[in-house]
């Protein structure tokens, strides 16, 4: 399930190694990351539906932090999904794992990942300009990072906002069961 969302253009598109894996490739990347102490790759789970995947790596427990990134795997989800993917990813990555500051990066291209990022209450920290070669162009690559005393504030403001917007939105999707596992 992983490799075929990871396969599909809409996904792979969007990262920096943008060629399709093969099942080979993908038990051997499988068995790399289930014991690598410094990766954690989840699945987001909607309704007890799999629909996503949140991937942790560079877990520096010296230091407190972790790069982050993640992708909804299935298409025409419910409008807001991957900001509770965003919420889950974020309450494990600081609650469950103590971690103190989450660190992400973008392709210049990649406009939702950029706006998830700020609606969860990221800092911009820089461009690495002109940094990364993709279909024979070099394009930038954005910098952010969260700290777990911002992600308090931004995760009350999340869930108040929600709450405020739950009167247009289903009585079934507001009970929607989130996870991630």
């Amino acid at each position: 399930m992983v490799r075929e969302w990871r396969n599909s253009l809409r996904v792979r598109s969007q990262m920096y190694n943008y060629k399709l894996i093969s099942e080979a490739e993908h038990h051997e990347w499988f068995s790399i990351v289930s014991n690598d102490n410094s990766v954690e790759v989840l699945i987001f789970e909607l309704d007890g539906k799999p629909c996503g995947v949140s991937t942790v790596k560079n877990i520096d427990l010296t230091h407190g932090t972790c790069l982050w990134g993640f992708y909804l795997g299935v298409e025409d989800l419910p409008r807001g999904t991957g900001t509770l993917l965003g919420i889950a990813s974020l309450d494990h990555i600081f609650q469950t794992r103590g971690l103190r500051k989450v660190c992400g990066e973008v392709l210049d291209f990649n406009t939702p990942s950029q706006k998830l990022f700020a609606r969860l209450g990221f800092t911009n920290d820089g461009t690495l300009r002109s940094h990364f070669k993709k279909d024979k162009q070099f394009c930038d690559i954005f910098l952010f990072s969260l700290l777990d005393s911002e992600w308090q504030f931004s995760r009350q403001q999340l869930l108040s906002s929600i709450v405020s917007k739950a009167s247009a939105v289903s009585a079934d999707t507001v009970n929607s069961e989130v996870e991630i596992r």
